[in-house]
């Protein structure tokens, strides 16, 4: 979306390019390179030297457009002073206009891409309506690389080996970098080491932890406070009299326990001829 933005930028000052001539088109597309080269190559050391510019998060791209803006005014007027409020060069109509109107797209489409740069460097590409633009720096990396072959261009007749950027493209990962929030790194705390003295023995598969092996759940352990000998319960469906009363029934199961009674039937009694309440029971003689 970035591109065509600018391409459609291109476009209208191709048209206005054209109405001024060529000789005015070359002077603006050289005054705008002049200013994007110096903003970026002075804003990092601007940056480095004086960090009360960017306390606030719009603080880069306000350097970067400051300086950018202050060197284009200031050499449209030493261009209008000395060239082109002085001197007026003739060229063929065709030249005129034809080549006017692509140093004209040319001009637009920097002067787009540099503004793309700008609006990159603050919070407005995280807003949610301008999201769809694409206004983050891994969208325009098309129209970035334009600004950074012009800037380029003139830093290799201008610029010098032994400074400590030597490409544009330095400049702008400085920037991108510096400007982007840090990642918050998410803290795990480190769980307590283990005593050495109190070291866990392996627990058997299916065993409960905490748990002596060959215990059953509900049985304490021996050695333990309380720990009362009982009896052992059989697994259900161990055999045709698997049951916990027979288990305990049995005097097998643990000799040291009582084998209890068993009950003793209770005698019926003969059921014998009705009473008469008035006469009472019968007498029987033997």
């Amino acid at each position: 979306m970035v591109f065509w933005i600018a391409v459609l930028i291109g476009g209208l000052f191709a048209w206005g390019a054209a109405q001024v001539g060529f000789f005015a088109s070359w002077i603006m597309l050289f005054n705008l390179v002049l200013a994007a080269y110096l903003a970026l190559f002075l804003s990092p050391l601007i940056i480095d030297s004086v960090p009360a510019t960017t306390d606030t998060p719009y603080g880069y791209a306000l350097v970067l457009l400051t300086v950018a803006i202050a060197t284009l005014v200031t050499a449209y007027a030493i261009c209008y002073t000395c060239l082109s409020g002085r001197t007026r060069i003739e060229f063929p109509a065709l030249m005129d206009k034809l080549g006017a109107g692509v140093l004209g797209f040319f001009g637009g489409f920097l002067v787009s891409s540099f503004l793309g740069l700008v609006v990159s460097l603050t919070p407005l590409p995280e807003m949610e309506a301008l999201r769809s633009l694409g206004l983050e720096a891994e969208s325009q990396r098309a129209t970035r690389g334009f600004l950074c072959w012009w800037c380029d261009v003139l830093h290799g007749f201008v610029g010098s080996a032994e400074a400590s950027m030597t490409r544009s493209e330095d400049a702008v990962d400085f920037l991108l970098s510096r400007a982007a929030p840090p990642v918050e790194e998410i803290q795990v705390p480190a769980p307590p080491p283990q005593p050495s003295g109190q070291q866990t023995a392996p627990q058997p598969q299916g065993q409960p932890t905490g748990q002596a092996p060959g215990q059953f759940s509900g049985q304490p352990a021996s050695g333990q406070p309380g720990g009362a000998p009982t009896t052992a319960v059989a697994p259900l469906g161990s055999g045709p009299q698997s049951s916990p009363m027979s288990a305990a029934a049995s005097p097998t199961a643990n000799p040291a326990l009582p084998t209890p009674a068993m009950p003793q039937p209770i005698p019926s009694k003969t059921p014998g001829p009705p009473v008469d309440p008035k006469t009472g029971p019968p007498i029987r003689f033997p």
